[in-house]
């Protein structure tokens, strides 16, 4: 099945979930595949200050990982097409809304 496009369908149809979890961003300039195997990332990318992780905070805690910020997940629970275009401002600005 193909994502949907359409930002009016994508909008209508959102159902959101905040996750209870904490997730911390933490960045490995030098990449050790035995020390990040004992990891579970829900991602990670490369950089070119090295390897970043998304790690539950706290398994970073328990494993003595730094990190800078706290955040939250929300999961949309809608099938979007990666060429949709507008759902991430969409749902950037109602979040901006509750915020203030």
């Amino acid at each position: 099945m193909s994502g949907i496009k359409k930002l009016e369908i994508l909008l209508s149809n959102i159902e959101p979930v905040l996750d209870e979890r904490d997730f911390v961003f933490c960045s490995f300039p030098l990449f050790d595949w035995d020390k990040i195997r004992e990891l579970t990332p829900i991602g990670f990318f490369q950089e070119k200050e090295g390897m970043t992780f998304i790690l539950n905070q706290k398994d970073a805690i328990n494993k003595g990982i730094d990190y800078q910020s706290v955040y939250r997940l929300i999961t949309l629970n809608i099938h979007s097409s990666l060429d949709a275009v507008g759902l991430t401002a969409a749902f950037s600005a109602k979040l901006a809304e509750k915020k203030h």
